[in-house]
């Protein structure tokens, strides 16, 4: 994937390289200047005078592209971004360079219907090309190239393992069970038998205690007068 997309980069490049060494022919073009462009990209947006981003390939969701070059000892020229598509000039957006580094940048209103590869050439005031840069302009449904995940063989099925079927278990004959039986009514009668015991323990020492109350109570009234 990252092969696929280099080299859709260094060709997209390398057609800007080869714009960039064309010299027109004709009256108005002077000698070479002393300067050159340092920097020159595409970009979704500008932040500080710098660019945000790095743009090679756009979808047409997006109607808007920023181009950005960096000029060294161009001062006192004026420098051109000439916008151009399928042979036509659609823009030209003039600067005046005032310093020996100077930055600058242009900005593109896109119809979804204009795919295709973009061009922006940098001249000069006599029309000598300094740079030239490319994007492609394309369907946003259609995949970016060297964007995508690389198919990946499928996975082998998996065999679904049975479980050993359990062996039935006979049951056990337990003759201790009617002892069991026994026992645990055994232990129920000796439960109640405290039990009741229990109730007839605490009912013999509530009636002593309510009959010890009566008298003490009787004897605390206040005795009849003389």
């Amino acid at each position: 994937m990252i092969a696929i997309r280099g080299c859709s980069r260094r060709l997209l490049l390398a057609a800007g390289l080869g714009l960039a060494t064309l010299v027109q022919a004709g009256e108005g073009v002077g000698e070479k200047p002393e300067g050159w462009v340092a920097r020159a990209q595409f970009t979704r947006g500008i932040e500080n005078r710098e660019p945000v981003d790095e743009v090679v390939i756009l979808g047409n969701d997006e109607t808007e592209i920023y181009f950005f070059t960096e000029l060294r000892r161009l001062a006192g020229h004026t420098v051109t971004h000439r916008w151009e598509y399928r042979g036509q000039v659609m823009a030209e957006v003039p600067f005046k360079v005032g310093g020996p580094r100077w930055r600058v940048y242009s900005r593109k209103t896109l119809r979804p219907g204009q795919t295709g590869t973009w061009t922006v050439v940098v001249v000069d005031e006599s029309g000598w090309p300094l740079q030239a840069s490319v994007f492609k302009y394309q369907d946003a449904a259609r995949p970016v190239e060297g964007e995508g995940r690389v198919g990946l063989p499928p996975a082998p099925p998996v065999e679904e393992q049975q479980a050993p079927a359990e062996t039935p278990r006979e049951p056990s004959m337990s003759p201790n069970l009617p002892a069991s039986r026994e026992s645990s009514q055994e232990s129920q009668g000796t439960q109640d038998t405290q039990n009741t015991q229990e109730t007839q323990e605490t009912q013999e020492t509530q009636e002593t205690q309510e009959t010890q109350e009566t008298q003490e109570t009787q004897g605390a009234g206040e005795a009849p007068g003389d």
